[in-house]
């Protein structure tokens, strides 16, 4: 079985670049956005409760990376 997901560490204490796997055909293509059994190897133990999916047209911009304090704080999973 192909994994979903390649996992990178960084220098910054917490933050993982997470690369997606993308599976395609001649009817399109499906890429997992989220799997805690594959991921939880790599340290994730927080329960998921939302998922949002945003496409943004300018490139180099991120969308929802802001701070916010308790009790709205929130830990963000991110993707490009």
């Amino acid at each position: 079985m192909m994994k979903s997901f390649q996992v990178e560490e960084t220098n910054l204490s917490g933050l993982k670049i997470i690369k997606r796997s993308k599976i395609s055909d001649k009817r399109g293509s499906l890429s997992r956005l989220f799997c805690f059994n594959e991921l939880s190897n790599y340290g994730w133990d927080i329960p998921i409760s939302q998922i949002n999916h945003t496409h943004t047209q300018k490139k180099a911009t991120i969308r929802g990376m802001h701070f916010q304090k308790k009790p709205y704080r929130e830990i963000k999973l991110v993707t490009c």
